[in-house]
């Protein structure tokens, strides 16, 4: 690890533990008093947490980007396992009559370009 990518992660990891300090309090607020959301600029605060944590997250993956080994994947093979791990979420027709059928349709075009990947641990 390079020091651009310790910095980067270190620096991430710090203001991320902040960022939960924060996210946490606002929420024992709210709790403790739920009027606050009324609160002229509250609704701005739990979104800039949401959007906060996102963007360290982001930082975070951007960090350890030149840690991934890319390699050619299967996209067949991936959309298939992703199908696959969609399923027990599915209602079972005769259990729940009533639940609507999903249906999943992918159409790509032959001419696709190579899908690269990190391999899966």
């Amino acid at each position: 690890m390079n020091d651009q990518t310790y910095f980067l992660a270190n620096a991430a990891h710090e203001l991320q533990t902040l960022l939960s300090l924060l996210c946490s309090s606002i929420q024992a607020i709210e709790a403790a008093h739920p009027e606050v959301r009324c609160y002229r600029y509250w609704p701005e605060l739990s979104s800039d947490c949401r959007l906060m944590t996102k963007l360290l997250r982001d930082l975070t993956d951007y960090s350890m980007s030149d840690q991934l080994t890319k390699q050619r994947s299967d996209l067949c093979n991936l959309l298939r396992r992703a199908y696959l791990s969609c399923i027990p979420l599915t209602p079972v027709p005769f259990l729940y009559p009533r639940e609507r059928t999903k249906h999943l349709h992918i159409q790509a075009a032959s001419h696709a370009p190579t899908c690269l990947s990190t391999p899966q641990k």
